[in-house]
């Protein structure tokens, strides 16, 4: 979180711009677990990490979903750029194994739950171990514009492990210097849209310039409103 770290908070930015921040590995804007995130005529823009070089939202649960919304339509992601993954955006899954070694640090996170199994060295005592809750780890964005970012794989925006709903967004004019210019699904991701979403003017330098879909992903259009995939470029294949 070059700008912002936030967890299990609820985050409302109003007239903020968050610029020219810097994170090594993840979230060069604002980097969020298991957080509410309201904009209001705000902007992240120029931000640089290894992934998610705008934001890095990670968690969440169904009963409290991890959430980033634009509320007046009038704020923007764009220009943040990743070394890797996310140029705009990366969701993410908690690794709830890597955060917590105890049962009240596990519980504390939305999505992760702790389960006992007999311990290797005594099969007559107990250990847990925190895992994360795969059915119950939920995500939304809402209302987005997310423009003109860059990154290796994902420019506009790149999910991985993580089931994500996404509420009348639009991902355009953004730039993967090798696969999915606006939107990259990693393995095991699920993305499903309310409302609309519009996906155009991406490029791709090898592979799916609108989107790209790696193993087990799932894209559903299911509950109102157009998906629109229109105008996008890869110059290998899966414009």
């Amino acid at each position: 979180g070059g700008g912002i770290l936030s967890r299990h908070a609820s985050v409302t930015l109003k007239t903020t711009i968050i610029q020219l921040n810097h994170a090594k590995k993840y979230g060069g804007g604002m980097y969020s677990i298991g957080s509410s995130i309201q904009l209001k005529s705000s902007k992240l823009t120029l931000n640089e990490a290894n992934d998610g070089a705008g934001i890095y939202l990670i968690g969440g649960s169904n009963n409290k979903p991890s959430q980033l919304e634009d509320s007046d339509d009038k704020s923007v992601i764009l220009n943040n750029n990743a070394s890797r993954y996310g140029g705009n955006l990366m969701i993410d899954t908690l690794d709830c194994k890597k955060e917590n070694n105890n049962k009240d640090g596990c519980l504390s996170h939305e999505g992760c739950q702790w389960n006992k199994k007999p311990n290797v060295l005594d099969i007559n005592k107990w250990q847990g171990t925190c895992m994360l809750n795969r059915e119950a780890s939920s995500t939304k964005i809402k209302n987005l514009l997310i423009l003109d970012g860059v990154a290796n794989e994902g420019g506009g925006v790149c999910i991985n492990n993580a089931d994500v709903s996404m509420i009348n967004c639009e991902i355009s004019a953004n730039y993967a210097r090798k696969y999915g210019g606006g939107l990259s699904l990693l393995k095991d991701s699920t993305a499903t849209t309310y409302k609309g979403l519009t996906i155009t003017l991406n490029i791709a330098e090898f592979n799916g310039g609108g989107m790209i879909m790696r193993r087990n992903s799932q894209f559903n259009n299911t509950y109102g409103g157009e998906t629109i995939i229109d105008r996008n470029v890869a110059w290998i294949s899966g414009g």
